[in-house]
This record gives C-alpha cells, sequence and structure tokens, in this order.
C-alpha cells in the first residue's frame, strides 16, 4: 500500500511540474508575441532576443519559439491579436500591486483582477494611481567579482550589488542593451536580462501581513494572461 501511495505521490508531483511547464511556455510564448510585434529578427530586436533568451533558460522547444514570432509577427493569423496591458491595484495593508498582462481578452482579465483583488480585500485602481511609486530600471546579472563590478560601472551600470556570488547590475532601461553588449564585449556573461518596476519606498510589513499580500500575489500569479506582478513590498 506504501508503495501505490508513493507512486501516486510521484504522479502527482510530475502532474503539477508538467502543468507549471505548461503555463511557463504559455506565458513565454505570449512575452515572444509581443516582442515580435517590433520585428521578428532578433538581430535587430533587443525585446524580441531578450525573450528567446527567456524561453531557452526554460528549455522551450523551439518549434515553440518560432510559432510565437510568426504569431506576433503577423505571420500567422490563427487566434485573436494579443495586447499587453499594465493593471494598477490596492492589496491588504497599503500594499500596491502593478499588473503586466498579455491577453486576447481585456475585459476578462480586468474582470478577473477586479474580483481578485476585491476577494483579498484590496480594488483595482486608475491609470497611474500606482505607478508613481516605482521606478522603471534595467536589470542583469553576472558572477560576481570586483572585475565583473568595476566593468559594470565602466559600461554605464547605474548601481551594482552583490548577493552571494551573484552580481546585480541595475541600469537605465534605455541603456540595458548597451550595458550589455559593452560587458559582452569584455567576455563577461549575463543572465536574466530584463526591464522591471522597483518600489521607490518598499513597504516594511509584519510577516503576518506579508503572508496575505502574498496570498493575492499568487492567486494572481496563476492567471494564464498575467506575466509579471510587482509589488511595493520590501523583500
Amino acid at each position: 500500500m506504501s508503495g501505490h501511495s508513493k507512486w501516486s505521490q510521484i504522479k502527482r508531483q510530475k502532474g503539477v511540474t508538467d502543468k507549471k511547464r505548461a503555463n511557463a511556455f504559455a506565458k513565454i510564448a505570449k512575452i515572444i508575441a509581443i516582442a515580435a510585434h517590433d520585428g521578428d529578427n532578433p538581430t535587430f530586436n533587443f525585446k524580441l532576443r531578450l525573450a528567446i533568451d527567456q524561453a531557452k533558460n526554460v528549455n522551450m522547444p523551439k518549434d515553440n519559439i518560432e510559432r510565437a514570432i510568426k504569431k506576433g509577427a503577423g505571420t500567422d493569423t490563427d487566434g485573436a491579436k494579443l495586447e499587453e496591458i499594465t493593471y494598477e491595484g490596492f492589496g491588504p495593508n497599503g500594499s500596491a500591486f502593478l499588473v503586466t498582462a498579455i491577453t486576447d481578452n481585456r475585459n476578462r482579465s480586468s474582470s478577473f483582477l477586479k474580483s481578485t483583488f476585491s476577494k483579498h480585500g484590496g480594488h483595482l485602481g486608475s491609470i497611474h494611481s500606482v505607478q508613481w511609486m516605482f521606478d522603471l530600471k534595467g536589470v542583469l546579472t553576472a558572477e560576481a567579482s570586483e572585475k565583473n563590478e568595476l566593468a559594470a560601472i565602466e559600461a554605464g551600470a547605474e548601481d551594482v550589488n552583490t548577493e552571494g556570488d551573484i552580481l546585480i547590475i541595475i541600469t537605465n532601461p534605455n541603456q540595458l542593451e548597451s550595458v550589455k553588449a559593452a560587458l559582452a564585449k569584455n567576455n563577461i556573461t549575463t543572465a536574466n536580462a530584463e526591464v522591471t518596476y522597483k518600489a521607490k519606498d518598499p513597504l516594511q510589513l509584519t510577516p503576518e501581513q506579508t503572508a496575505k499580500v502574498c496570498s493575492l500575489e499568487d492567486e494572481i500569479s496563476d492567471n494564464e494572461d498575467v506575466n509579471e506582478i510587482y509589488t511595493n513590498i520590501k523583500e
């Protein structure tokens, strides 16, 4: 009986893993499609290059990547057109949320977010009600070393931080591509290049309050239309 239970548990775990992988592929495919709106050649489309790198990091099949590029570039007309929308909302305990969604139905996405925020004691905000609390930044990671830190500063990084053996490089979002290229010329490998929102004044909460915010964040992130979630909660 114990063997049967163990096998059932393994199958359940595999099912969860497969579902998470499928969800990740679906979300990244949307990111690629949106990026491909600006051109289907990654050589000339930095945003598309970043999206493809993200897909490769999770071992997304090449066919999936190519299909997403065709959809975004308009050469594959199957399905409704995708659009990227940023939603702003307020969660429990003074938390603020920026949620980016890639959707083919904005009414579906906004209805989901409105009901989910309300369920957790918050509400969906109006345009610019939350965004002013955040700065848009470019972020790269590399191997932590004094050499790499100096190279990043010389390349134009606004700030550098070290977490363990990882160097976190902060840039102006418009200089992310040039900083990444300058580091590559110095044979410095970078990863996780992205444009992201950083809270200007992170909010300190108790563990109990943070748990409530995380519960809302988890429910939002499970939605297939949701791409990224940013909060003002101090990590």
